[in-house]
């Protein structure tokens, strides 16, 4: 089973289900391998956009930058979203 896609789906489920600090710990006890994709790290900064986080989701795009991993369009209607 791909971890990236089972990490993806948890985390986006507790964001959709408003358990926010669930899915932070789900991203927190992701491995580093399983984090190198644009969905995990969408998921993240959409969960930050949601609680309110604007500037942790900011942060974490500049995390996400530093790591190579490359946004795509998702990525940045969420941060426009996180901005307004």
């Amino acid at each position: 089973m791909d971890l990236t896609k089972v990490h993806s789906a948890l985390i986006g489920m507790y964001a959709r289900c408003s358990r926010f600090s669930e899915a932070q710990d789900v991203w927190n006890e992701t491995p580093v391998k399983a984090k190198n994709n644009v969905y995990s790290w969408t998921n993240m900064i959409n969960i930050y956009m949601m609680s309110g986080m604007a500037a942790k989701a900011l942060d974490l795009f500049d995390q996400m930058v530093q790591q190579n991993v490359q946004p795509n369009r998702i990525t940045f209607i969420v941060l426009l979203n996180a901005c307004r």
